[in-house]
């Protein structure tokens, strides 16, 4: 029943990706695997060249699934500063031009950012994009260590004037309002 729910959550939020000129995003600091987003690679003439390394097409790295990085960002708003994974859809290293919509997902409030892992949103979003069923986005999950009252915590401050425009320099989003859904759980 939840992975139905996930299924249909991101079926609404996901709108087609759209192609976008190459931009070199400023490096990152990662506390997971990865180390930073891919960058763009610079373009070489024609007599400088190599031969081009064995890759996997489309077909290949969609089957290979999206990847979650971690990160901590400072935060003006909240003491303990802003903790937050970021799901890059399958593809997303070898598609290097592509730019891509936004799912912001907010865990319930007595839980952390990896409930929505645990409630495989990021593998039905990757089976999905897999099957071609939906196009592919990112889906950012950030995590609120307070317990209080929204109305108490400056979360949603840090969301908006921190996180989003975070990820808008550092990955490559459809920096648009309608580009961008959010969905949570018990808020």
């Amino acid at each position: 029943m939840i992975t139905v729910g996930c299924a249909a959550l991101l079926i609404a939020c996901a709108p087609q990706a759209q192609e976008a000129t190459p931009s070199t995003p400023p490096s990152l600091t990662a506390t997971g695997p990865e180390t930073e987003p891919p960058t763009p690679e610079a373009s070489e003439t024609p007599a400088e060249k190599e031969p081009p390394a064995p890759t996997m097409d489309s077909g290949d790295c969609r089957q290979a699934g999206g990847k979650i990085q971690h990160f901590d960002l400072e935060s003006q708003h909240l003491d303990q500063g802003l903790q937050f994974r970021v799901f890059t859809p399958p593809c997303y290293e070898e598609e290097g031009q592509r730019r891509y919509p936004v799912l912001y997902l907010i865990h319930g409030q007595t839980f952390n950012d990896d409930q929505w892992d645990r409630l495989g949103a990021d593998e039905t979003a990757a089976e999905l994009i897999a099957a071609e069923e939906i196009a592919p986005f990112l889906i950012v999950m950030p995590f609120d260590i307070s317990s209080t009252q929204p109305s108490l915590d400056p979360f949603d401050e840090a969301v908006v004037n921190e996180l989003v425009p975070f990820i808008d320099a550092h990955f490559r989003t459809i920096a648009e309002r309608e580009q961008r859904a959010v969905g949570g759980l018990s808020r």
